[in-house]
């Protein structure tokens, strides 16, 4: 599995929910990354923005895919 922000490897103790960061660090800049993306989509479609809006909406996908879809 792969880290949602950096795609470095995610290691797994075995038990439990999967992943989605590989660190503590990871996981705020993340979540700090999409809180940040999430504004800039709503001030997008508020400023009728359509082909800005879908890029957004493609890069916030990215950060939420649970880390085990997007190893491929």
């Amino acid at each position: 599995m792969r880290c949602a922000y950096c795609r470095s490897r995610v290691f797994q103790s075995g038990a439990g929910r999967p992943k989605r960061w590989c660190s503590d660090r990871c996981r705020n800049r993340g979540r700090s990354r999409l809180r940040s993306l999430r504004r800039q989509l709503a001030q997008a479609e508020i400023a009728g923005l359509t082909m800005k809006a879908e890029s957004l909406r493609q890069r916030i996908g990215a950060l939420e895919v649970p880390s085990g879809e997007s190893d491929g």
